[in-house]
């Protein structure tokens, strides 16, 4: 009963799986995010509800609706060459703790 493009499926043990965009990560792929339930509509509601919200929060904040892990990374490889090799080495490991 899957619909083409929705990215809902049904599982072997039976219950629905739906997956949404998240987010991106830093190299711009999508980051998924998934959903489950126990009938279609279920998880099709959860779906629908789940992408509105992060519409509405990258329009109102942009790029800054990114993970901290993920703005982590970005903000590691800005200052990269600004920084000396031991403070970059500190930052990173820092960001990774």
């Amino acid at each position: 009963m899957s619909r083409r493009g929705e990215n809902i499926y049904r599982r072997k043990d039976g219950r629905w799986e739906g997956r949404y965009p998240k987010g991106r990560k830093p190299n711009g792929r999508i980051h998924y995010g998934y959903v489950y339930g126990k009938q279609y509509r279920e998880v099709k509601q959860k779906i629908v509800r789940l992408k509105q919200q992060y519409q509405i929060n990258y329009e109102q904040h942009g790029q800054s609706a990114l993970a901290f892990s993920q703005w982590g990374e970005i903000w590691l490889q800005d200052i990269r060459l600004l920084v000396k090799a031991s403070t970059f080495s500190s930052y990173k490991y820092k960001l990774e703790k």
